[in-house]
């Protein structure tokens, strides 16, 4: 009979080796936050925040006989604008016992799930002050205040249009049911144009990743400037500054900017959108930064919230324009 060999495996269930598990996390969700993180801020001292708004009165080319009459001429009224201070907060509990072990890549559980509250608390703002419409609140003691987003300002402006009234009058009230569409040089422009026009100089657009892929995708007849490194005249991609008929634009992608819906043949969705905005007219209003608040424990585990509490300052909606109706790309194409 042939003699049988006994030895170890190292995955027998109760064997004596320690288990493998490398001393990292990755964490890859989405946290940038380019609004956010490149806009102004001031100081907010209320739960609502408020500014003046002021407009010059209209041109005249009328002439003025020599030895007239002292005539009144009208002045034009300031216009407050305001904006409720929304609370963004995150909780985090952690048991005495997970803080006492030993878990792979952190060295506290605690000090790792406030580190993630933090950048959780971030992206939510981001994602707001791109959010739809109409969810502004003042608030009560059983209701959340809720700032107004950058729609909500560029709602009451004349700025607001759709992507098929670039250029052709449409305005806001009229049917956007055929406005579905790429986006191209000429609409781009013509938006560009219809805010010059209306004393608006728009200085970065975010948009969408279907839109970045359209202005990619121009036509080298339509006078697109890409990067260019100008050591080896080589194309540098992706397009970071795009050089208008009106001037140089920063074009910053952003994953919270509505994105059209996603096809595999182009799409009729209304709802991509790009913010064409003067950087400085659009300010985050602070009352409380965000911060790591210590809580007193909770049976047999530590707890604490991260907390913070900001608004959109919007000094002149006018300075701002929203273009929607871009259709998403399909990813294949």
């Amino acid at each position: 009979m042939a003699k049988t060999s006994t030895y170890s495996i190292g995955f027998a269930v109760g064997s004596g080796n320690r288990e493998d598990v490398l001393d990292q996390i990755s964490l890859i969700s989405p946290s940038d936050t380019p609004f956010l993180a490149t806009a102004p801020r001031t100081e907010a001292n209320h739960a609502v925040h408020s500014w003046l708004t002021d407009t010059l009165a209209a041109t005249s080319t009328a002439a003025v006989a020599e030895g007239a009459d002292f005539v009144t001429s009208a002045n034009t009224a300031r216009a407050r604008l305001s904006n409720n201070l929304q609370i963004f907060r995150r909780t985090v509990v952690v048991s005495n016992t997970q803080r006492a072990v030993n878990p792979a890549g952190v060295d506290d559980e605690y000090k790792y799930q406030v580190f993630k509250a933090g950048r959780e608390l971030h992206r939510n703002m981001e994602k707001t002050f791109f959010a739809a419409s109409g969810a502004c609140a003042t608030g009560s003691t059983a209701a959340a205040r809720r700032m107004k987003r950058l729609d909500d300002f560029i709602a009451n402006s004349v700025l607001a249009r759709s992507v098929r009234s670039w250029g052709e009058g449409v305005t806001i009230g009229a049917s956007v049911t055929a406005c579905a569409t790429a986006l191209t040089d000429q609409r781009l422009n013509g938006m560009l144009e219809f805010m010059y026009h209306n004393g608006a100089n728009p200085d970065v657009i975010y948009l969408h990743s279907a839109a970045k892929r359209d202005i990619g995708q121009f036509s080298v007849s339509s006078n697109v400037r890409r990067n260019i490194d100008l050591a080896d005249k080589k194309l540098v991609a992706p397009v970071d500054f795009y050089d208008s008929e009106f001037g140089p634009i920063e074009l910053t992608l952003s994953r919270w900017v509505t994105r059209g819906a996603n096809t595999n043949v182009s799409s009729t969705s209304l709802i991509g959108s790009i913010y064409a905005l003067e950087r400085a007219l659009n300010r985050v209003a602070v009352l409380r930064p965000i911060k790591h608040i210590p809580l007193a424990p909770i049976g047999d585990a530590v707890r604490g919230m991260v907390l913070g509490e900001v608004t959109l300052e919007c000094l002149n909606p006018t300075g701002n324009g929203r273009a929607w109706g871009i259709h998403a790309l399909a990813l294949n194409t």
